[in-house]
């Protein structure tokens, strides 16, 4: 079989499974997250909880009657602050 054919039908995850993704999560266990990878963490107003990464990335975390956040919310966060998925999977 052509090798460019194969590199085509490929979808990037593992053989033996889909692979983590994320979904939508608590705040509290964002949190957890962005602690475990040692962000600094500061409070940005009474609605928000400010974590900056070490170039000086700042990711504001809303402090809301929601005890959930989304899924695109938490990856534009991490687009943001320049940290992947996969990084943050790994803290969670």
């Amino acid at each position: 079989m052509d090798s460019s054919i194969d590199a085509a039908n490929d979808t990037g995850r593992s053989k033996h499974g889909q692979g983590r993704r994320i979904g939508s999560m608590k705040i509290a266990d964002v949190c957890s997250a962005f602690i475990k990878m040692k962000l600094r963490q500061s409070v940005g107003s009474k609605n928000h909880i400010v974590f900056t990464t070490i170039d000086n990335r700042e990711m504001r975390l809303p402090l809301t009657h929601k005890t959930e956040i989304s899924r695109n919310y938490i990856k534009n966060l991490l687009r943001h602050g320049g940290i992947t998925e996969e990084e943050f999977l790994r803290h969670v």
